[in-house]
């Protein structure tokens, strides 16, 4: 199976870095700078595992080769699982409004209509359907959740067209903290000129894993350990870090693997970033 999420951990010796498998140490690899030592890594897992589609989630986090200047010093990752389903019939139920027919994205509230999901691959405690708003988590996952933690969400039981030894909910949240885009970088959403949906508020950009980001003042005063970030079509499960390293690579939490969200203050925030037309699908 590819795509499976390998633990692993670092230090720095002298001018090089080392990486390797917690599990298995023997497997390991050594560079001048983390980002060749990671994908070393990658490639003797490949040749060991067969899995060239391997992630790597580093305990502790791997260091940052660069970050914008003005993102402050609040550690938040989101996490879910490195794997994806399709949802098994019509969807258009799924949500009040249904679908758009332009962008295809959901419109209104989250209905009553179970969630219907072709399967999830084993080895996972998590994962997401596939361009559609859902996240789902195992039973054995919510068990290491706090009972405060798990009423930040519903947790609402979905169906699986094929068996499974685990039983998934799927998440939704109460409230979430939105996305942002930040001043002087290139963040590109699409704009739908049907539902007038705002797709995609989040970059890729090299030299930092920080690709989704929330304005400070948009999180509770008392930052919870578990809530969600997003909009309410695009939204992921976050963490307080430390409290997800708590978690991370125990029995529940297999396949998930986690990305850093960026905290900036109100001032850096781009109110008003350039839009692109969405094409259509």
């Amino acid at each position: 199976m590819e795509g499976k999420v390998y633990i692993c951990t670092w230090k720095k010796v002298g001018t090089k870095y080392q990486v390797w498998l917690k599990k298995n140490p023997k497997i390991k690899a050594s560079a001048r700078t983390f980002e060749e030592a990671d994908e070393i890594l990658a490639g003797e897992i490949m040749e060991i595992a067969g899995d060239g589609e391997n992630v790597r989630e580093y305990l502790p986090p791997a260091p940052e080769s660069s970050k914008p200047a003005k993102l402050l010093d609040i550690a938040i990752v989101h996490v879910g699982g490195n794997t994806h389903s399709r949802i098994v019939g019509e969807d258009k139920h799924l949500f009040s409004g249904g679908v758009c027919p332009h962008c295809g994205t959901f419109l209104g509230e989250r209905t009553a209509a179970p969630l219907v999901i072709d399967g999830v691959a084993s080895g996972y405690d998590g994962g997401f359907v596939w361009q559609k708003p859902f996240q789902y988590f195992s039973a054995d996952f919510l068990k290491l959740l706090t009972p405060k933690e798990r009423a930040s969400f519903e947790w609402r039981p979905i169906e699986l067209q094929r068996r499974s030894r685990k039983t998934f909910f799927e998440m939704i949240p109460r409230e979430t903290v939105p996305h942002v885009a930040v001043r002087g970088m290139p963040f590109e959403p699409l704009h739908c000129p049907k539902c007038q949906t705002i797709i995609g508020l989040h970059l890729f950009q090299k030299g930092t894993s920080i690709y989704t980001y929330v304005n400070r003042d948009s999180l509770p005063k008392r930052l919870p350990t578990c809530f969600a970030v997003g909009e309410a079509h695009n939204f992921k499960l976050a963490f307080i870090r430390d409290r997800w390293l708590e978690l991370a690579g125990r029995p529940g939490a297999r396949g998930l693997v986690s990305n850093k969200v960026g905290v900036i203050a109100a001032a850096d925030c781009d109110p008003k970033p350039k839009f692109r037309r969405h094409p259509g699908r």
